[in-house]
């Protein structure tokens, strides 16, 4: 699966999360570019495309993206040194 997420750096919170079947590649990368030109004047939004067998994988290895900040951190404080 491709993912196509839009995340507000500064406010620390997703603007937007699609998803796209292995398929649908072009469609996902034009989207992509259509975000980026909307966007291209401000540096604090973050586009990125990811691939994963699932939503729930990339929802765990780009947490920042799901999380707040408050979640992010409490999380970083109960993982075992």
């Amino acid at each position: 699966m491709i993912f196509l997420v839009i995340y507000d750096r500064r406010g620390g919170q997703l603007i937007d999360f699609k998803t796209y079947e292995d398929d649908q590649v072009v469609r996902a990368n034009a989207d992509r570019l259509h975000s980026e030109i909307e966007n291209a004047t401000n540096g604090d939004i973050e586009i990125v495309i990811l691939r994963s067998d699932s939503e729930e994988q990339v929802r765990r290895t780009h947490a920042r993206y799901f999380q707040t900040l408050k979640e992010l951190e409490n999380g970083f404080r109960a993982r075992p040194a």
